[in-house]
């Protein structure tokens, strides 16, 4: 987020393509004490039957210097609307 706003990465990408986007400080225009922190991917409307063909994938890596006892947490949520609910 830049000032609790998100910034869109990439839009209107197809489903029919594999994607590499790129989200280092440096692609990304950031500041040298600003970090990614946190990752939201919006997906539009689905057509029935739409499934994953391959395992998603998010690789991240830690800046340098940290301690022995920092640590990295991982929260999903995942949310939709299916027949009205």
């Amino acid at each position: 987020m830049n000032g609790g706003e998100y910034r869109t990465l990439a839009d209107n990408l197809s489903t029919q393509k594999n994607y590499t986007l790129q989200a280092s400080p440096a692609a990304l225009g950031l500041a040298a004490n600003e970090r990614v922190t946190e990752v939201m991917v919006v997906f539009g409307q689905a057509p029935a039957g739409f499934a994953q063909v391959e395992k998603p994938q998010i690789k991240c890596t830690a800046i340098a210097g940290l301690s022995a006892r920092s640590s990295f947490v991982n929260i999903a949520d995942v949310g939709g609307v299916y027949n009205g609910v």
